[in-house]
């Protein structure tokens, strides 16, 4: 039988939401910060801010924009192509973002969501479970990330994600699950709009950018808005008592694990990743021609990887030039069960 604490949350549509188990090995993340502008590198590196952490858990960044840039530098006979190679935490106050390459002195437009993932609870009081998040200790500061949009169906060449009201859609992180081994994902922060890419190279006038993917789950989390209290669920406020952190009225944002952004098995049987406006760089070649891509998000059952996204900008293959590398950072992956009603 099952045990722990169980609800149904409210929404918050249009799929309907699954029934909620808070039991063992549950964790979830708290916002600490947006990081999102034009940022200088010293070197092939940049230092960018975390806001208030006390060293407690675990931090994990989420980029929210693109991690993937095209830059024309003269004399050279066409552009090159620069992507983040890694994403490390310096200390309690700031991480640092690595590029592929010494870029000294260069401006870039980058966005990252900065989380706390909560230790796990160690108290001889109150509700507690084996190897799970702290839920009493969430501090005032923020509130938990809660699913503000899910939807079940098929994505014809690329979907619009509607702005919610109350919530700053720049701060949301969109996961997806999917199933096919042909075709991936990307997700435009800057419109709202996930992409559907054929994992082959463009080919002059046989773009890659196109085709459905049917069985497409979206889950849109994001905090920044007052948590609803969920009458008949489960509510958690601040210490002081004037606000609500955690509710079960939306399905909370509960990671399963952390898996490389590279990919791998997940043993989930719908997992569910963030997608992200290019998940490192690869380069196809055809007719004559190199064509550079950013690298779009791939999944296939319980594994998920990366494969062929947006391309760039292209040049003759005589000169030897562009390049390929996936992201090295660490995402969490989600478990579509507990979000989707018709899988559960």
């Amino acid at each position: 039988m099952a045990y722990g604490i169980w609800t149904t949350p409210a929404g918050p549509g249009p799929a309907s939401p699954a029934e909620l188990f808070i039991d063992s090995n549950t964790t979830f993340p708290q916002l600490r910060n947006r990081v999102s502008g034009n940022f200088t590198f010293n070197g092939d590196s940049c230092n960018l801010p975390i806001n208030g952490w006390d060293g407690s858990g675990q931090i994990v960044i989420v980029p929210t924009g693109s991690v993937v840039w095209e830059r024309y530098i003269p004399p050279n006979v066409t552009s090159d192509v620069y992507w983040i190679k890694n994403i490390s935490v310096v200390n309690n106050s700031t991480f640092r973002v690595t590029m592929d390459y010494n870029v000294n002195g260069w401006t870039f437009d980058m966005a990252f969501n900065v989380y706390q993932i909560w230790p796990r609870a160690n108290r001889n009081y109150g509700i507690t479970f084996s190897n799970t998040a702290d839920y009493f200790s969430i501090s005032d500061s923020g509130t938990v990330g809660q699913c503000i949009w899910a939807w079940e169906g098929t994505i014809n060449s690329s979907m619009q994600i509607p702005a919610i009201s109350g919530f700053d859609m720049s701060r949301a992180t969109v996961f997806a699950n999917w199933s096919n081994g042909s075709a991936g994902l990307l997700y435009n922060p800057s419109n709202r709009t996930v992409y559907v890419y054929q994992n082959r190279s463009h080919n002059n006038g046989n773009t890659n950018q196109t085709g459905s993917i049917s069985g497409v789950r979206i889950a849109v989390f994001c905090d920044g808005a007052s948590v609803p209290t969920h009458n008949g669920g489960l509510n958690i406020y601040s210490p002081n008592g004037s606000q609500c952190v955690f509710s079960t009225y939306r399905t909370p944002f509960m990671v399963d694990h952390f898996m490389p952004m590279s990919g791998g098995n997940t043993s989930l049987t719908y997992p569910m990743i963030p997608l992200s406006y290019g998940a490192g760089a690869i380069r196809g070649s055809a007719s004559g021609w190199y064509f550079q891509h950013t690298r779009s998000h791939t999944m296939n059952g319980s594994s998920f990887g990366t494969g062929y996204g947006r391309m760039i900008y292209s040049w003759s293959n005589q000169y030897d030039l562009g390049g390929g590398g996936a992201l090295g950072l660490s995402i969490p992956v989600l478990d579509a069960k507990k979000i989707f009603r018709s899988i559960q």
